[in-house]
């Protein structure tokens, strides 16, 4: 288990790499995760167009919001079904999309790296 300064670490070295152009971005996140030559995650009354678009909206949105990493915040970590976990800041934006990027697809659809609230 990381603790938060070392998640706030990791969390501004992921900003830095977004902010010189590589590393994952919330497009190549939502791919990943949701596109047919990619993970294909499936979440049931969601079409892939649709869950590409939400989860663009919910990564788009935290990046455009500053802030710190919440306490509690690891997409590392498994998260149950019943509970939502939605990204808010951009800390938390590049932490979950370093995650997706890291993350093998069986994991990503057991449960790992969650944060899109859906």
């Amino acid at each position: 288990m990381r603790t938060p300064a070392l998640a706030s670490a990791f969390a501004l070295a992921a900003s830095a790499a977004l902010a010189s152009g590589c590393g994952p971005d919330c497009q190549s996140s939502c791919q990943k995760l949701y596109a047919e030559n990619e993970c294909d995650i499936p979440v049931p009354g969601a079409s892939r167009e649709q869950l590409l678009r939400e989860c663009s909206t919910v990564c788009e949105d935290a990046l455009n919001n500053p802030g710190d990493i919440r306490d509690g915040y690891e997409p590392t970590e498994y998260t149950p079904s019943d509970k939502s976990l939605t990204i808010e800041t951009d800390q938390e934006a590049a932490l979950w999309m370093d995650c997706v990027d890291e993350m093998a697809c069986e994991l990503l659809e057991e449960g790992y790296c969650s944060g899109l609230g859906f």
